[in-house]
């Protein structure tokens, strides 16, 4: 449904993916995440898709230098990582597909992701 949605956490030496959302079948939902993130390891990530989903999130994230919230939030981010609020703008621009792979090799462990379900 449309509460599914993504949310990446990362500082120094740790990253976190979460994925969440709404299901009659949660535990069908997680093995089919899992299965999926297994195949793209395998066969890889389509560049065609890539490319499209990288100008979807730089648009994004410019945009949101148009929101005063977000640019607050931002900086306060920014000061406890010893950043600036543009370095995500050029990392985004320089980010390739072979980044990516990589990334997904190295950060996703299907050994290491868990569940958690909440019931009403």
């Amino acid at each position: 449904n449309s509460r599914f949605g993504i949310e990446v956490f990362l500082g120094e030496g740790f990253l976190v993916s979460r994925v969440q959302g709404e299901s009659h079948d949660p535990d069908e939902v997680f093995k089919r995440y899992m299965a999926e993130i297994e195949r793209v390891k395998k066969e890889g990530l389509d560049k065609e898709q890539f490319e499209i989903i990288k100008k979807s999130k730089y648009g994004n994230l410019v945009r949101s230098f148009n929101n005063p919230e977000h640019c607050a939030d931002d900086l306060v981010e920014c000061a406890f990582c010893d950043a600036s609020p543009f370095d995500e703008v050029e990392y985004l621009a320089s980010l390739t597909l072979e980044d990516c792979q990589k990334g997904l090799d190295t950060f996703f462990d299907i050994k290491k992701a868990a569940i958690s379900i909440v019931e009403k």
